[in-house]
């Protein structure tokens, strides 16, 4: 059964290591996307059964996304802008009411509850460039004061420096011009190139999505963990249908833990991240061979009632 879209807005962080597939991702730009889950996921799995051992547990990420589009073969990408996300996930969604982050000696950011419970998520408006995003969410250390029937509890954590990939991903060779109004029911073999995992970096995650641009609809979703070098992931035949239009996302980025933690029962992760979208129609089947298959099943069930009465 093909996933329903969902809606839209950031949710609440599932379980650490779960690989829940929110397609959501096609009715616009997210900053806590599958990739963030797949690769949050990894970076915390060691810590899941302490945040279920803790009453209050909870873990502080920043995730910083660059976004991109292709319009060609090879490297032809243009710039789209950044996105910023803060996100507090608590164990028990009644401890806390209020979450706030400030840097330094700045006023504070809040950051609103995420209506689903269990976390609190605060997205920035779409930055033009990475400087400013950077001037207005610059690295350093970082004050979290959460509120709630508990009291008031305060934690810190220090960002560490950026670690972006050295290239925007894309798709290499021809792929993009191989998938425009390619056969629906074929399989395709999607390739990129992903540098070397960065040294300190707890996880590095490559993911590709398809899904239909219309509608959300998912079709595909595919990836692997610290690879470098050429990547190739193939998406199966006959996950795709004729005549509609695609959307595909290719992730590429890494998590590092946060230093100096003070405060936090679990731990602070921050990722940064280049996300790469392009659009592509299946061809829509001839008539032809609508009218060729008809014949042949109708020239099968003449065949079978001859059999039949004679």
């Amino acid at each position: 059964m093909r996933p329903k879209p969902r809606r839209r807005g950031t949710r609440a962080i599932p379980v650490p290591g779960s690989m829940e597939t929110d397609m959501t991702l096609a009715t616009g730009f997210r900053a806590v996307s599958y990739w963030t889950l797949a690769c949050l996921g990894a970076a915390l799995a060691t810590t899941t059964a302490q945040a279920v051992e803790t009453p209050l547990g909870n873990n502080f990420w920043q995730h910083r996304q660059g976004e991109f589009v292709q319009t060609g073969n090879g490297a032809q990408t243009t710039e789209l802008g950044y996105r910023f996300t803060a996100v507090v996930s608590v164990l028990d969604p009644a401890h806390f009411t209020s979450a706030t982050m400030a840097l330094d000696d700045q006023a504070p950011t809040e950051i609103p509850a995420d209506p689903s419970g269990g976390a609190f998520v605060f997205n920035a408006p779409l930055f033009a460039s990475r400087a400013a995003m950077d001037a207005a969410f610059p690295g350093g250390a970082y004050r979290l004061a959460l509120d709630g029937p508990l009291g008031l509890r305060s934690a810190g954590a220090t960002t560490p420096a950026d670690a972006y990939p050295a290239a925007v991903p894309h798709l290499t060779g021809t792929d993009f011009a191989d998938l425009q109004g390619m056969e629906a029911g074929h399989p395709f073999t999607f390739h990129t190139v992903v540098g070397s995992p960065l040294l300190g970096t707890t996880a590095h995650v490559l993911q590709i999505f398809v899904h239909e641009r219309l509608t959300g609809v998912g079709a595909f979703s595919g990836g692997l963990l610290f690879g470098d070098g050429a990547i190739s992931i193939t998406m199966p035949g006959g996950v795709l249908r004729g005549g509609i239009e695609y959307e595909w996302s290719l992730y590429d980025g890494y998590t590092l833990a946060g230093l100096d933690v003070s405060g936090l029962e679990n731990s602070a992760h921050f990722s940064s991240v280049y996300k790469t979208v392009g659009t592509f129609t299946t061809a829509v089947p001839e008539p032809t061979r609508w009218l060729m298959l008809g014949a042949g099943l109708l020239g099968l069930a003449l065949g079978h009632r001859r059999l039949s009465t004679g």
